[in-house]
């Protein structure tokens, strides 16, 4: 009776350390709730998927944010706390390395001590974690091919007529990570070729979109001038282009690089970022595979 007993207790055991585990996923955030939507279903697209896989090792999944917008990482993992998670697997949802993958998540999460980044989140009313759970931060969206094969699909969504198109791609990239922004428009660039048969035009990193013509304006007049149909795909987790350069089309700086694109050539800017894409829960959920399978 009792190794009956010690048995089942040690089953029980076994079953309550495996569901102390949580996998948090973590993205920006934004004031804007249409931006913030995409992002959050995750959440259930995610639990679905683990659901599918019959992935059970983690009993608690949800999306944080980390500026602007509730839930945010403070709240998310202090609900953790609450539910005796011990492990948690974070995942930060950025394109690439960035400043906020590398200092910013780091230290919101106590995982690293930056003064000067502390100081900076700090006035932008970053809420930070104190936790004495065991936190595992894993890689930013450009492991792997999934960001590759979401902008060829995007790209080829937009052609009509390969032999007379170029395409060029557009990001908001970290200058300080450039060998990593280098390297991811390299492999969007080459998938894109082989999927699409449309010939690569070029790539830019810029700023804000507001400054979409401004900051791309040699890209964008070296691709037109090659081909009569220029496609424009960003690599943004949410935001798609198209949007960007309406809104950029009604300053006056940009009118001006507008009116130096080459005549008779159109511009087709992507609407669409990488979500919504059942892609992105499925490699979040590969990734939460490895981290459990290690």
């Amino acid at each position: 009776m009792k190794k009956v007993l010690l048995s089942a207790l040690m089953v029980l055991t076994s079953v309550c350390v495996n569901a102390q585990k949580a996998l948090v996923v973590i993205a920006h955030g934004a004031p804007s709730n249409a931006w913030n939507a995409p992002v959050l279903a995750l959440e259930n697209q995610v639990k679905d998927e683990l659901k599918a896989r019959g992935i059970n090792d983690f009993d608690y999944v949800r999306v944080a944010l980390m500026e602007f917008s509730e839930p945010s990482m403070s709240t998310v993992f202090a609900d953790c706390e609450k539910q005796g998670v011990k492990q948690v697997f974070a995942l930060p949802l950025f394109i690439t390395s960035s400043s906020h993958s590398e200092q910013d998540v780091p230290n919101i999460l106590g995982l690293k001590f930056n003064p000067n980044t502390v100081k900076d989140l700090k006035e932008e009313g970053a809420k930070f974690v104190d936790t004495d759970m065991k936190v595992t931060v894993g890689p930013t969206l450009s492991y792997g091919d999934v960001i590759p094969e979401i902008i060829a699909e995007r790209v080829k969504e937009m052609s009509k007529d390969a032999k007379n198109e170029t395409f060029v791609i557009l990001a908001h990239g970290d200058a300080d990570y450039l060998p990593m922004w280098n390297d991811l428009l390299k492999r969007a660039a080459e998938k894109t070729e082989e999927t699409t048969g449309i010939k690569f035009g070029g790539s830019q990193l810029i700023g804000m979109g507001n400054f979409i013509y401004t900051d791309a304006e040699a890209t964008l007049i070296k691709a037109g001038k090659d081909k009569k149909r220029v496609l424009a795909q960003g690599i943004y987790l949410q935001s798609g282009l198209k949007g960007m350069a309406d809104f950029a089309a009604k300053a006056d700086d940009q009118k001006e690089v507008i009116k130096k694109l080459p005549k008779g050539t159109e511009y087709v800017f992507g609407a669409k970022g990488l979500l919504p894409d059942s892609r992105i829960s499925k490699w979040i959920v590969d990734r939460a595979a490895e981290w459990i399978k290690k």
